[in-house]
């Protein structure tokens, strides 16, 4: 569990910013940003491989399963970063809810393309406090909003989500 404040992807420490930042990080499903000493408890996953929530594993700390220590020196991460761990027996990590206790480092130290999606996304939100007009008409004057930020109460655009998002979500 992070049990200290995450800065916002922008720097900025504006509301807006601060809800922007939250967006992204509820979007992607792990905090992305930046580099933390973070320990979790998780499900064993009954196979030889483990997933935990990261898409950049840096170093295991310290690993606990079903009680027993291991050595994080005999654990195996996996080649391209993501949160894979693989057993160091060769066996199966138990199946046991709340089974493995992690104590990992990851993330990234900075990520220009969600500092600036950030911005935008805090811009959108500042220069319609009221929302995006989703319906208008002309006669008796009737005008809808949605929620502040992207189109349809939604705080990032489609292609925002394809392009920028996308590589740093854990379940697309």
């Amino acid at each position: 569990m992070i049990t200290v404040p995450l800065p916002t992807f922008s720097g900025d420490t504006s509301d807006a910013a601060k809800s922007a930042s939250a967006s992204i990080r509820r979007h992607c499903g792990w905090h992305i940003f930046p580099v933390v000493t973070e320990t979790m408890t998780v499900r064993g996953s009954g196979a030889r491989d483990l997933f935990l929530p990261t898409l950049r594993l840096l170093e295991v700390v310290s690993c606990t399963e079903d009680g027993i220590e291991l050595d994080p020196a005999t654990l195996t991460l996996g080649a391209d970063f993501a949160g894979f761990i693989e057993h160091p027996s060769r066996y199966y990590w138990t199946a046991t809810r709340r089974g493995v206790t992690v104590t990992i480092r990851h993330g990234y130290d900075y990520v220009p393309e969600l500092a600036d999606l950030c911005r935008n996304v805090a811009a959108r939100a500042a220069m319609s406090p009221g929302g995006q007009v989703t319906a208008k008409s002309m006669g008796d004057r009737s005008i809808q909003y949605a929620q502040p930020g992207g189109g349809g109460g939604r705080p990032f655009y489609d292609s925002e989500i394809a392009q920028v998002l996308a590589p740093y979500r854990i379940n697309p």
